[in-house]
């Protein structure tokens, strides 16, 4: 804004001391021209949501907003040191996660401030799920696991319409078709697969004895 930005006229004499009989001087002027770094507040961090499946719970994909007037300052945007080359508006829709950081100059000072902001992704899990228990035993053991979870995330977990839990297990699953959700625990959605669970039967086989041999 205009009153960020002060202007004095500067004036100067020069004189030639060396004369003892004449004094000769000049006068100058030059205008000084101060102003305030640019200010903006920006987050240390935004959450950017790959591949998502419409059951995420957060804003996606996040603005990273300077809310400076473009008219006033000039936006220099980059990523991991970077520049974007064709971002030059007052904010920034990130596409990939890493480092952004915005050069933000002041038109009538050339005044310019760094900032700087880390954006992070998540997406929804990719999910198997496997009985682990032994064969022949009335209760079943489902082990859910997530693949390529590098941040080691703490997901959360729910077998079919039950409450969730953090434990990747589930004891005493009945037999049959059960539903598996995920949930991405920074908001970035729900993961659902359908298992099945299946179990053979306990026969107990009695041999016949000799009297049933015969009769046969």
């Amino acid at each position: 804004a205009a009153s960020d930005v002060y202007k004095r006229q500067i004036y100067t004499r020069v004189e030639n001391t060396k004369s003892a009989e004449l004094t000769c001087y000049d006068i100058g002027t030059f205008l000084l021209v101060t102003g305030e770094n640019p200010k903006t507040n920006l987050n240390d961090s935004y959450l950017l949501c790959l591949n998502t499946n419409g059951t995420e719970s957060v804003t996606t994909p996040p603005v990273i907003e300077t809310n400076l007037n473009p008219n006033e300052y000039t936006f220099d945007w980059y990523i991991n040191d970077i520049l974007l080359s064709e971002e030059n508006l007052g904010f920034i829709i990130p596409k990939f996660g890493g480092k952004y950081s915005v050069i933000i100059t002041r038109k009538t000072t050339n005044c310019s401030s760094l900032f700087e902001a880390e954006v992070i992704t998540s997406s929804p899990a990719i999910v198997e799920a496997s009985v682990i228990s032994d064969p022949f035993l009335e209760s079943n053991t489902l082990e859910i696991s997530v693949k390529e979870n590098l941040e080691n995330k703490d997901y959360e977990y729910r077998l079919d319409n039950g409450d969730w839990q953090n434990d990747n297990r589930f004891n005493n699953v009945s037999l049959g078709a059960h539903i598996i959700t995920v949930l991405d625990p920074l908001g970035c959605g729900e993961t659902t697969i359908t298992t099945m669970v299946m179990d053979y039967p306990c026969l107990l086989y009695t041999s016949p004895s000799p009297r049933d041999r015969q009769k046969s």
